[in-house]
């Protein structure tokens, strides 16, 4: 599946209405704060004439000079005046005043200029300018070893790991590549509409040349980002989050015909990372609670994790874990042991390993605790 569409400079800044995910600066993985900025037009203000400055003097006696008494008199009298005065107003201002009474007189009202639309990250993407310095083409496929492309992906790996994480040439070459973005526990499923299901490499090609590659697994109600790694000779185009911005509007464009699949997970969040603080600048945004399980937007999680490393995000001290299976939810999770299928309950009269599987469906949860088979050698 490929998409073509040129290189462009871009600003993102998204905003809670799903229709209308808005672009910011397009910073990196690594993303910029997006702001709403307004272009001001500053002219220099002119200088006084240092010839008509008078200069400020320390006099010794206590009394003022006749000339300076009168003067501060006056300023006085002056500043008695203002008081009274109503506050003066700006010469744009009544220019404004003075047009409205005009139209008023005619019996025509002043319309308002309403400020345009922010665009969607749609017509961002979308919109091609005319002048490009390169074409770019993403490629979304199931990669393998089998695939034209693999070496040149585990090429690319390889360079991105050894030049932005340090690691030796040892612990990031083909196989490796392949353990930890290649081989998938998702099943390939093929759905009607869309690419399918299981997980995928979104490759960036620019002008024939990979220059980034973002793993992401495609399931029923989400796109989850698993890695994306990329050429640093182009750190300078902030890949990191322009990829992030490329697969929410993937997402999108997926919910088009998939209803069901309406959320974009971008993985763990680590405060203290600054390459993962892109990740908290794209809004709307959820942190987990890493005790109640229950979502809360970042914007609330910040000042906490600012002042620890480790935060309970949820408020209330009494809220707990709804989805904790209790003692006899683990009594009757399933289990496949020796090719016969039982339950725990039956286990535990040949192994006793409650606490064990109590620890795995505190870890799991109740839904899941309920439905996973559990399979032991």
């Amino acid at each position: 599946m490929e998409d073509e569409v040129n290189i462009q400079e871009q600003l993102i800044d998204f905003k809670k209405d799903i229709d209308a995910i808005n672009i910011g600066a397009v910073k990196g993985s690594d993303i910029p704060e997006s702001e709403d900025t307004t272009n001001i037009d500053v002219k220099d203000s002119p200088k006084p004439d240092s010839s008509k400055v008078e200069p400020n003097i320390i006099l010794p006696s206590s009394e003022p000079p006749n000339n300076q008494k009168h003067k501060s008199d006056s300023n006085a009298g002056k500043s008695c005046m203002d008081q009274s005065r109503p506050p003066c107003k700006k010469a744009k201002i009544l220019r404004l005043e003075r047009k409205k009474e005009k139209l008023m007189k005619k019996g025509l009202i002043l319309e308002e200029k309403v400020p345009e639309p922010p665009k969607s990250i749609e017509q961002f993407i979308e919109e091609i300018p005319n002048e490009v310095k390169g074409k770019l083409k993403i490629v979304l496929e199931r990669m393998s070893k089998d695939c034209a492309s693999f070496s040149a992906c585990a090429a690319l790996y390889q360079k991105y790991q050894m030049y932005v994480h340090n690691d030796p040439i040892e612990e990031c070459e083909e196989d490796n590549f392949y353990r930890f973005l290649v081989e998938s526990p998702l099943k390939p499923e093929n759905v009607p509409e869309g690419p399918g299901y299981g997980s995928f490499h979104q490759q960036y090609w620019i002008d024939g040349k990979l220059i980034a590659v973002g793993v992401i697994d495609i399931l029923p109600r989400c796109v989850s980002s698993v890695y994306f790694f990329y050429d640093p000779d182009y750190r300078s185009l902030t890949l990191g989050t322009y990829g992030a911005l490329r697969e929410v509007y993937f997402t999108r464009s997926l919910q088009k015909t998939l209803p069901e699949l309406n959320s974009y997970y971008m993985g763990f969040y680590i405060h203290s990372c600054q390459k993962m603080r892109y990740k908290g600048r794209l809004t709307p945004s959820y942190l987990l609670c890493p005790e109640t399980y229950q979502w809360f937007p970042i914007e609330k999680c910040i000042k906490l994790l600012d002042r620890s490393k480790y935060a309970r995000l949820a408020e209330n001290i009494d809220a707990v874990d709804e989805n904790l299976p209790n003692e006899r939810d683990v009594m009757h999770m399933k289990v496949v042991y020796k090719y016969r299928f039982m339950l725990f309950k039956d286990l535990k009269k040949i192994s006793d390993q409650t606490d064990l599987f109590r620890k795995i469906g505190q870890m799991v949860g109740k839904k899941c605790a309920n439905t996973i088979v559990f399979f032991i050698r």
